[in-house]
């Protein structure tokens, strides 16, 4: 094996030995992790929106609708953060 390698794939096939028994519970949690990586900068893009544009302008309306998609977007991410621990904990107790 080369030193220094960010990414093996002999040690990504290893690890899908025994990632086998739970897979479903494996590519869901990718899943989630893929969308909550998605999530992540979306937050911080719309506060900039928000001061950019709203509240510089004193556009309250505008706020208004800024704010409630900034709530919609923080309760995804809480509820794909609860079924990303939901999943691993109830991939751990069913054997």
């Amino acid at each position: 094996m080369e030193k220094g390698k960010a990414f093996d794939w002999n040690i990504l096939k290893r690890v899908f030995v025994f990632v086998k028994a739970y897979k479903n519970y494996f590519y869901f949690t990718v899943f989630v992790a893929l969308v909550l990586s998605a999530l992540s900068p979306v937050r911080p893009w719309l506060t900039q929106q928000a001061l950019d544009h709203y509240i510089a302008h004193k556009d309250m309306p505008g706020l208004l609708k800024i704010t409630l998609v900034m709530l919609a977007v923080l309760l995804t991410q809480t509820l794909f953060q609860f079924l990303k621990k939901y999943s691993f904990f109830f991939s751990k107790t069913e054997s």
